[in-house]
């Protein structure tokens, strides 16, 4: 069930479509008006969820609680279907509540604003579940890794014919708002419109519903998701969530930001909550390998990897970097026999660098740190300098440059002779000020949407074992990449 949000008089009017019912947070108002408010209760066709909740859980009523507890009772005669108690109430009260109105249901409540403490069971034990219709935890991510564990704690105790809400507060519990109904989360919360929220990382209706499919998400939906530092700006979640949308793929896509020294711990939690695939991106497609119970041959030669497919409780890496980068300049002219210059020494260069070489071209990689590039180029059978020279491999003559760096291409134009393709790997290169003025100079420049678009498809092709249509795939991410890069 998906519940919105009415925080005053005009939210409790809220148009949307797509929602099972209204929370009321009645300690938001600045004045309760019981007539006013009985009326609504006469008019209204969604179920409602009654909250009056105090300060120390993060409410805003500012009054003692024995006042708290008189509204209440006021409240109870409305008949709501849910009434929110925190779990500290007083149990008398509980008890004579649900007594006096047995067909109003009481959700008993923990929130923690601080953390997400590791004793989510204990939590749970203390609640004294048996008072309560349904129970809610709601804590505070530190880490997308406290998040996991959240949906991980709902997963077992749903799994135990328990009735539990389990949400994690923060940016990086947001991700605790998507996967809920796949966990078995009774109930989860959305705000109406783009800025309305009651709590943070809270998501939209519109977006649960137009990117995530929240309403076909069930405990049969395979989780794929964006793991790296940082994901902010990634359009992997809209790309992703409408192949699976289009195509009917019981499936949701979401983001993961993770901090160094958390990827051991992530990789045992997304077998747990048994993930179907990853897309890796930046710092994390080298420091994964360790993590894997096997990987490719393509993998393994350029010791990178940017997909990663979950198959009878194993992980096993895959890397579509170079291709979908060799694809998107294929497109346009052969590589073979061409000098090809990489910018960068990274996971992406590295992949580049091979599939170009198995492609017939002559490669030299330039990174910041000449001597580790040396090593890294000898490996792959390539050339390897410093990016200091570029000078000179400008002078000794290149047909094409590639910027495998995070940032906007690295070297002055000078150095980009008249008659050079430039492919710079940045998704969103196409707005950069560089491509402009080389554009603009007469270059070729094939930017990172393009090479995206190829190694998304051949993602889909390892996450489905080849049973999805490259051509109507390819259909779909395009025209989803144009809309949102």
């Amino acid at each position: 069930m998906l519940f919105c949000i009415a925080r005053d008089r005009e939210e409790l009017e809220m148009s949307e479509s797509d929602i099972d019912g209204i929370e009321i947070r009645f300690d938001c108002f600045d004045q309760i008006d019981l007539a006013e408010i009985q009326e609504f209760f006469k008019r209204k066709t969604l179920p409602v969820i009654v909250t009056l909740r105090k300060q120390s859980h993060g409410g805003f009523f500012r009054g003692s609680e024995e006042e708290r507890l008189s509204l209440l009772e006021k409240l109870f005669l409305l008949r709501p279907e849910f009434v929110d108690l925190e779990h500290d109430t007083d149990q008398d009260f509980i008890y004579r509540m649900s007594k006096l109105h047995p067909d109003v249901k009481i959700i008993g409540s923990y929130h923690n604003f601080e953390k997400t403490p590791h004793d989510l069971e204990n939590i749970l034990a203390q609640m004294e579940p048996s008072i309560f219709y349904a129970c809610k935890i709601a804590t505070k991510a530190r880490s997308t890794l406290d998040a996991m564990k959240m949906m991980l704690f709902v997963k077992k105790q749903s799994g135990l014919g328990k009735k539990i809400i389990g949400i994690c507060m923060g940016e990086k519990g947001a991700l605790t708002r998507v996967l809920g109904p796949i966990y078995g989360s009774l109930i989860g919360y959305a705000r109406q419109g783009v800025h309305s929220s009651t709590g943070e990382g809270q998501l939209s209706v519109r977006d649960l519903m137009e990117v995530y499919h929240f309403r076909s998400l069930s405990p049969s939906t395979s989780v794929y998701g964006l793991i790296g530092n940082p994901v902010t700006k990634s359009i992997g979640h809209f790309v992703h969530n409408k192949v699976m949308g289009s195509l009917g793929i019981d499936g949701v896509y979401i983001k993961l930001h993770l901090d160094e020294g958390e990827l051991q711990e992530f990789s045992f939690l997304a077998k747990q909550l048994r993930f179907h695939g990853l897309s890796v991106t930046m710092p994390f497609k080298e420091k994964i390998i360790s993590f894997l119970d096997g990987m490719d041959d393509e993998a393994r030669k350029t010791g990178s990897v940017n997909t990663v497919l979950f198959e009878k409780g194993r992980s096993i890496g895959f890397n579509t970097d170079g291709r979908g980068a060799i694809d998107a300049l294929e497109k346009y002219e052969g590589i073979a026999g061409k000098k090809m210059a990489i910018l960068g020494s990274g996971g992406t260069a590295r992949s580049i660098a091979r599939e170009a070489m198995q492609r017939g071209a002559f490669v030299t990689i330039l990174g910041r740190d000449g001597e580790k590039t040396q090593k890294i180029a000898q490996e792959l059978g390539a050339k390897g300098s410093s990016l200091a020279q570029i000078e000179e491999e400008c002078n000794e003559g290149y047909d094409i440059l590639v910027n495998a760096t995070p940032v906007p291409i690295p070297v002055q134009s000078k150095y980009i002779p008249n008659g050079v393709t430039v492919l710079d790997v940045d998704i969103k290169a196409i707005q950069q000020e560089a491509i402009t003025i080389l554009r603009s100079s007469g270059h070729r420049v094939i930017c990172g949407h393009e090479m995206f678009i190829n190694q998304a498809i051949a993602q889909w092709e390892i996450w489905s074992k080849g049973e999805m249509s490259k051509e109507i795939i390819s259909k779909i991410i395009s025209s989803e990449v144009l809309l949102r890069i």
